[in-house]
């Protein structure tokens, strides 16, 4: 098995209207909800980087790891993955990962880095199922092949449409923990009550 020069970068710019208040420093298992992702991400052992925009003089403080600055992020998700793109554009890949899926384990993002190496595919993308509608999405991680279509992302659309397009070779992996992603308080209880369970 090859082994890959990759990067990580935690989506986690966004301002979270819908949540009201700084949703990435709600607590979660006894930690801010970034503080978590951080952690599950450093168990890979790879060069790991924060996506930052709106409230970010609140959470850099927060944070022992590397900062990438978005300061398009009130234009949507897509100028993140542009952002981390062009900073992380020397690495072979680049596994992309949301702040607001705890649930989510170190195991399914080893599976995603696992895959990637042992499969000749371009993209390795989560699959799960969500109010009965099948998803193909994050966490996903793209070879450099896909970097210049990354780069041309704009507005409040992900990668969808690069991970489904039959240009690419993608490879999925099944995640049902990814459906539980964090909008609201009400989903953030939702999320504490699974904690409760066990997790893969």
């Amino acid at each position: 098995m090859k082994k890959q020069n990759i990067a990580i970068a935690i989506l986690a710019s966004g301002s979270s209207k819908r949540f009201d208040g700084i949703k990435l420093l709600a607590t979660i298992h006894n930690q801010s909800l970034l503080a978590h992702s951080v952690q599950t991400m450093q168990n890979l052992h790879c060069p790991l980087f924060v996506v930052l925009g709106a409230h970010r003089e609140i959470i850099s403080p927060t944070l022992h790891t590397n900062i990438i600055i978005n300061d398009q992020h009130q234009t949507g998700i897509a100028s993140s993955i542009v952002v981390a793109t062009k900073e992380l554009r020397t690495y072979d890949a680049i596994l992309f990962s949301l702040a607001d899926q705890p649930l989510i384990s170190a195991w399914h993002y080893q599976k995603i880095l696992d895959s990637y190496s042992k499969h000749s595919c371009d993209i390795v993308a989560t699959k799960y199922t969500k109010n009965k509608q099948e998803i193909i999405g994050n966490p996903a991680l793209f070879s450099k092949n896909c970097y210049e279509d990354l780069l041309a992302l704009k507005g409040d659309k992900g990668a969808k449409a690069i991970i489904t397009s039959a240009q690419y070779k993608t490879h999925t992996i099944k995640c049902d923990e990814a459906k539980y992603d964090i909008d609201t308080k009400e989903d953030l209880a939702l999320v504490r009550q699974k904690f409760s369970q066990p997790l893969r």
